[in-house]
Protein backbone atom coordinates (compact mmCIF):
# COMPACT_ATOMS: atom_id res chain seq x y z
CA UNK A 1 0.00 0.00 0.00
CA UNK A 2 1.40 3.51 -1.39
CA UNK A 3 0.71 6.47 1.42
CA UNK A 4 -1.24 8.17 -0.77
CA UNK A 5 -4.29 5.97 -0.98
CA UNK A 6 -4.55 7.57 2.85
CA UNK A 7 -4.93 10.84 0.96
CA UNK A 8 -7.74 9.37 -1.32
CA UNK A 9 -9.67 7.51 1.13
CA UNK A 10 -10.04 10.38 3.32
CA UNK A 11 -11.32 12.68 0.04
CA UNK A 12 -13.37 9.52 -0.43
CA UNK A 13 -14.86 9.53 3.63
CA UNK A 14 -14.30 13.58 3.99
CA UNK A 15 -14.43 15.21 0.53
CA UNK A 16 -15.16 18.71 2.00
CA UNK A 17 -13.33 18.93 4.73
CA UNK A 18 -10.16 21.19 5.00
CA UNK A 19 -6.87 19.35 4.31
CA UNK A 20 -4.57 21.84 3.89
CA UNK A 21 -5.08 25.83 4.92
CA UNK A 22 -2.60 28.10 3.56
CA UNK A 23 -2.63 31.77 5.77
CA UNK A 24 -1.87 33.70 2.44
CA UNK A 25 0.63 36.37 2.31
CA UNK A 26 -0.29 39.65 3.15
CA UNK A 27 -0.47 42.28 0.30
CA UNK A 28 -0.18 39.24 -1.46
CA UNK A 29 -1.82 35.84 -1.71
CA UNK A 30 -5.13 35.75 -0.05
CA UNK A 31 -5.52 33.23 2.44
CA UNK A 32 -6.66 29.79 1.06
CA UNK A 33 -8.58 26.30 2.17
CA UNK A 34 -8.22 23.05 0.14
CA UNK A 35 -10.55 20.33 0.78
CA UNK A 36 -9.43 16.74 0.77
CA UNK A 37 -11.38 16.16 -2.85
CA UNK A 38 -9.43 19.16 -4.41
CA UNK A 39 -6.07 17.64 -3.29
CA UNK A 40 -6.86 14.65 -4.36
CA UNK A 41 -8.32 15.58 -7.58
CA UNK A 42 -4.96 17.61 -8.00
CA UNK A 43 -1.96 15.11 -6.82
CA UNK A 44 -3.72 12.85 -8.77
CA UNK A 45 -2.89 15.37 -12.22
CA UNK A 46 0.37 16.00 -11.02
CA UNK A 47 1.65 12.16 -10.30
CA UNK A 48 -0.02 11.68 -13.86
CA UNK A 49 2.55 14.89 -14.77
CA UNK A 50 5.66 13.04 -13.34
CA UNK A 51 4.88 9.87 -15.20
CA UNK A 52 4.81 11.71 -18.71
CA UNK A 53 7.72 13.34 -17.88
CA UNK A 54 9.36 9.93 -17.82
CA UNK A 55 9.32 9.26 -14.06
CA UNK A 56 9.43 5.76 -12.83
CA UNK A 57 8.08 4.55 -9.29
CA UNK A 58 11.54 4.94 -6.98
CA UNK A 59 12.95 7.34 -8.98
CA UNK A 60 13.84 10.41 -6.83
CA UNK A 61 12.91 14.44 -7.65
CA UNK A 62 14.17 17.28 -6.02
CA UNK A 63 10.86 19.73 -4.67
CA UNK A 64 12.38 23.28 -4.83
CA UNK A 65 9.34 25.41 -3.14
CA UNK A 66 8.51 27.98 -0.42
CA UNK A 67 5.61 26.96 2.14
CA UNK A 68 3.12 27.27 -0.39
CA UNK A 69 0.30 24.65 -1.28
CA UNK A 70 2.00 23.50 -4.43
CA UNK A 71 4.62 22.10 -1.88
CA UNK A 72 1.97 19.90 -0.65
CA UNK A 73 0.53 19.32 -4.26
CA UNK A 74 4.47 17.96 -5.35
CA UNK A 75 5.02 15.68 -2.23
CA UNK A 76 1.63 13.92 -2.11
CA UNK A 77 1.67 13.82 -5.76
CA UNK A 78 4.96 12.27 -5.57
CA UNK A 79 3.95 9.81 -3.42
CA UNK A 80 1.23 8.84 -5.71
CA UNK A 81 3.58 8.42 -8.62
CA UNK A 82 5.72 6.02 -6.68
CA UNK A 83 8.07 8.19 -6.64
CA UNK A 84 10.50 9.63 -4.02
CA UNK A 85 10.45 13.49 -3.41
CA UNK A 86 13.03 15.72 -1.65
CA UNK A 87 12.76 18.77 0.08
CA UNK A 88 14.91 20.77 -1.09
CA UNK A 89 15.88 24.46 1.00
CA UNK A 90 15.40 27.54 -1.58
CA UNK A 91 16.58 30.01 0.78
CA UNK A 92 19.55 28.03 0.67
CA UNK A 93 22.76 29.08 -2.13
CA UNK A 94 24.71 26.47 -3.95
CA UNK A 95 27.44 26.77 -1.60
CA UNK A 96 25.75 26.89 1.31
CA UNK A 97 24.24 23.46 0.13
CA UNK A 98 25.62 19.87 1.87
CA UNK A 99 25.50 17.19 -1.18
CA UNK A 100 26.90 17.48 -5.10
CA UNK A 101 23.68 18.23 -7.00
CA UNK A 102 24.36 18.85 -10.48
CA UNK A 103 21.05 20.56 -10.16
CA UNK A 104 22.19 23.46 -8.11
CA UNK A 105 23.86 25.28 -11.40
CA UNK A 106 20.86 25.93 -12.94
CA UNK A 107 18.40 25.60 -10.07
CA UNK A 108 19.20 27.86 -7.36
CA UNK A 109 17.17 31.25 -7.29
CA UNK A 110 14.29 29.76 -9.02
CA UNK A 111 11.15 27.47 -8.07
CA UNK A 112 10.35 24.36 -9.28
CA UNK A 113 10.81 20.72 -9.71
CA UNK A 114 14.17 19.01 -11.22
CA UNK A 115 14.09 15.70 -11.92
CA UNK A 116 16.52 13.02 -14.01
CA UNK A 117 14.78 11.06 -16.11
CA UNK A 118 15.75 7.35 -16.51
CA UNK A 119 17.03 4.75 -13.74
CA UNK A 120 20.52 6.51 -13.95
CA UNK A 121 22.11 6.93 -10.87
CA UNK A 122 19.56 4.56 -8.55
CA UNK A 123 20.59 2.00 -6.17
Amino acid sequence: MNVAHLLDRAAQQHPERTAVYFPGIPNAVPSRTISYRELAEWTSRFAGGLKALGLEPGDRFAVYLPNLPQFVIAIWGGFKAGCVPTPMNPTLKARDHPSDHRLWGEAHHRSGLYARRGREGRR
